[in-house]
Parts: C-alpha cells; sequence; structure tokens
C-alpha cells in the first residue's frame, strides 16, 4: 500500500514539474493589448481589453497595471483572475502592467516584465479646404494636396477615394506635415491617379475621420480648359501725337476688357493656349485752347502660356498677339471750328501679363498690365499705350 503511494506521490510530483517546466517556458510568450483604444475627450469611459496567450497548467494569473504619475508608476489595478483575459476602463495616459502566472501549486513563477503602453484621446480630425481642388497629371509628374485643418494626429490614414467606387484607396508616396500640424502636404505620383473625381479622407487613430470633397483628376493631355475673364482696364498714354498731343491725360479712366480663350496643351512646365482678346476705352480731353473725345478699341487673337505653382491657387499668365485697334468717332474743337467725325482702324500688336488667384474654383480675380501698339503710317511715332486690368473670371 505504500509503495503504491509513493508512485502515485511521484507522478503528481513529476506532472507538477512537467506544469512548472511549460508555464516557465510560456511566460517568455508576448503579450500586447489587443487594441490601443482612444477614448473620445467628454465622453463615458471605455473598456479596454487585455488578453494573452493561455498557458498550460497555469493555476490562475495576476496582472498589476502602474499609471505614469509625473515620471513614477505608481499601482492602480491588481487583479487575479483563472481567464486568459481581464477589462479594465482607463483614462488618457501612459501606463505598465505585468502578469505573474501561479502554477497548479499556486507558487509564482518566474520574474515578468513590465510592458508599457498609452491610452490617448481621440481627436476629430477637422479638414478646412483641400488645394488644389482640380488637377491635371502629366506623364512622370507628381502632384501635391495641402490639407489645412486641425486635430491631425500622428498616423493617421490619409487616402484618396475615387467617387465611383472602381478603384483601391489611393495611399500618398510621402505626407509632410508644415504649421505646427495645421498643415498637411500630401505627395502622390501621377501613375497613381486616374480620371475621376476624388474626396480626401483622414481617419486618426481611434477612428474619427474627416474628407474633403471633390477634387477633380483630368485626364493627361486631354481636358481642355476654357478660360473667360473681363473686367476693368483703363489707358495710360505712352507714346504718338495722338496721345501726346491730343489726348495727353496721365490716365482716361474709362475702359473695360473681355477675354475667351482655351488651354489645350498641358506641361510640367507651363500650360499652353489661345484667346481672343477684346477692349474699349473712351478719351477725352477738355483745355483753355480745345476739347476732344474719341472711343478707342480694339480685337486681338493672344497666343497664351500660363504657369501653376505647386499649390494651383495661384496661375501666372503672359499673352503674346496681335489683331486690329481702331479709333472711333473723334471729336476735335478748337477756336477754328470743329473737326468731323473720324474713324479709323489699324493694324495692332499686344502683350501683357496677369496673375489669376482662385479665390474658389473655377472663379479667379486678375490683376495686370497689357501693352499695345498699333501702327500708323500718317504719324511716324505711331501710337502706344498700356493699360492696367482689374478683373476676374472663371477657368473649367
Amino acid at each position: 500500500m505504500g509503495a503504491k503511494t509513493n508512485v502515485r506521490r511521484f507522478c503528481v510530483l513529476g506532472a507538477l514539474l512537467l506544469a512548472l517546466g511549460v508555464t516557465a517556458a510560456a511566460q517568455e510568450q508576448n503579450r500586447e493589448w489587443f487594441s490601443y483604444v482612444q477614448q473620445a475627450e467628454g465622453e463615458a469611459a471605455i473598456i479596454q481589453h487585455l488578453s494573452w496567450d493561455p498557458e498550460a497548467y497555469a493555476r490562475r494569473y495576476e496582472i498589476t497595471v502602474a499609471q505614469d504619475q509625473n515620471g513614477i508608476y505608481a499601482e492602480i489595478f491588481r487583479e487575479s483572475t483563472e481567464a486568459a483575459f481581464i477589462e479594465v476602463s482607463l483614462g488618457p495616459g501612459k501606463y505598465r502592467y505585468r502578469i505573474q502566472v501561479y502554477d497548479l501549486l499556486n507558487h509564482p513563477r518566474g520574474n515578468p516584465a513590465w510592458e508599457y503602453f498609452e491610452v490617448m484621446s481621440a481627436l476629430q480630425p477637422e479638414i478646412q479646404s483641400a488645394s488644389p481642388e482640380a488637377f491635371f497629371p502629366e506623364d512622370n509628374a507628381e502632384w501635391t494636396v495641402t490639407l489645412t485643418g486641425s486635430n491631425f494626429a500622428e498616423g493617421a490614414e490619409i487616402f484618396l477615394r475615387e467617387r465611383d467606387g472602381k478603384t483601391l484607396d489611393i495611399i500618398p508616396r510621402s505626407v509632410t506635415t508644415e504649421d505646427g500640424g495645421e498643415s498637411l502636404i500630401l505627395t502622390f505620383d501621377a501613375e497613381q491617379l486616374s480620371a475621376g473625381d476624388y474626396d480626401v479622407y483622414i481617419k486618426n487613430p481611434g477612428g474619427l475621420a474627416a474628407s474633403a470633397k471633390n477634387i477633380k483628376v483630368a485626364s493627361p493631355g486631354k481636358h481642355i480648359d476654357t478660360l473667360i475673364a473681363a473686367g476693368y482696364g483703363p489707358i495710360i498714354p505712352l507714346y504718338g501725337k495722338f496721345f501726346t498731343g491730343v489726348f495727353n491725360k496721365p490716365v482716361d479712366l474709362l475702359g473695360f476688357y473681355a477675354r475667351i480663350g482655351a488651354v489645350p496643351v498641358k506641361q510640367r512646365w507651363g500650360n499652353f493656349g489661345a484667346e481672343t482678346e477684346l477692349f474699349w476705352n473712351y478719351l477725352d480731353n477738355s483745355g483753355d485752347e480745345y476739347s476732344a473725345s474719341s472711343h478707342v478699341a480694339g480685337g486681338h487673337i493672344n497666343l497664351l502660356y500660363q504657369y501653376w505653382p505647386t499649390d494651383r491657387v495661384i496661375a501666372l499668365n503672359v499673352r503674346l498677339g496681335a489683331g486690329i485697334t481702331a479709333i472711333l468717332d473723334y471729336h476735335y474743337h478748337d477756336g477754328y471750328g470743329d473737326m468731323s467725325a473720324f474713324y479709323s482702324y489699324y493694324i495692332s500688336a499686344g502683350a501683357g501679363a496677369s496673375i489669376q488667384w482662385f479665390i474658389r474654383r473655377p472663379f479667379f480675380l486678375e490683376f495686370g498690365m497689357e501693352f499695345n501698339h498699333f501702327f500708323t503710317t500718317k504719324d511716324a511715332t505711331q501710337p502706344g499705350f498700356i493699360r492696367p486690368v482689374l478683373g476676374g473670371g472663371l477657368q473649367f
């Protein structure tokens, strides 16, 4: 009888030793939070789930959690459980935990190391603007989108999603943070993008997200921009007897211009197009010895070069053209009487430069300067003038 008892005790002891060996080895396994849950500020506490791999022959587990309080970790939670998980409710902060395994004899095994983690407050991202709102990719080009807003968290998921749902979400090649985290510069390769309408999404850790809608990507080389502009353009005389001898005021204030054109060619270093430009001005000058009035009107066909900086909010335009300039209903009166109304038409050439500022696509404001020279056979100095222009229009 005593021998059987000894054998039974030996078997139990062997099983315990085997269990202890398995348990000690199992303590080397990695344990981690299934998710680092983000708690939204002002919301009720949420539940975090901590689990680990169950270990054979373990009687129970003791979990200790400590919180960083001004650089010192103070124990805030200790629990014993037979399950391979616990549920806790922790607010934002830095923490550490360790799991002590107890064997079948309820003896602690090993000296478990501390594992560190952080619970962060979830941030609701806000996108105030996304520019440009339209893009025309070219071969081997890259495109940058600038997002401005707030609560852009580190590690956020950012991507473009095509509205028709035919393509996968497009991840930017790189993301750069500027202005203290209030701006994000997203860089895409042109080959990543196909023609269509896109929304840009940002999803912070914790699941809170925001989006900016309607970013348009056109087909490379196929989209033709239409440009329409109109505005105010007074004449400033430069040279020629018509101006220096008659209409010699520093500025003749009444005048306007209008343009319509197309921009079919787009390259990385600039876009090219053509436009039709019409202008009209009224000149009037009165003095002690004479009075005069006239209309000056013209029409030019211009070649247009348009350069876009990377933000595609400002466009720089340079134009060069030729056409017809007319002097219409020219009246001159002096002490000898009235001159009959005079009408004449001249070949003219012009050049100009302007800046387009897109306040909200497709609408822009325009500031610039135009030069006009018209060729005459009767005036050896051949008149010329400039016109400051201030206007607006659409490009789409």
